[in-house]
């Protein structure tokens, strides 16, 4: 089992305005894994890599991020939280 971590954390705080990134990492050793992050929200795919970027950040962007590793052993999942100030 993957072990899912978040760059720079599970939880970040930004200014509305700032430039922001979000970092999945997926420590298995599935060379073919993929990853996708979806918002609790919608569940739609907002980003189809290991990177969620938001180049104007705004309070909409506030709330709850899934990330999701697909393996060839299942998908594998952890939520970051995004708070704007």
């Amino acid at each position: 089992i993957p072990k899912i971590t978040f760059s720079p954390n599970q939880t970040i705080a930004f200014q509305e305005g700032d430039k922001a990134e979000l970092i999945c990492i997926n420590d298995g050793n599935d060379p073919n894994a993929t990853t996708v992050w979806k918002t609790e929200r919608t569940e739609i795919v907002i980003s189809k890599n290991n990177e969620l970027r938001f180049t104007n950040v705004n309070r909409t962007n506030a709330g709850l991020y899934i990330c999701m590793v697909h393996t060839k052993a299942g998908v594998y999942k952890d939520n970051a939280i995004v708070v704007v100030q």
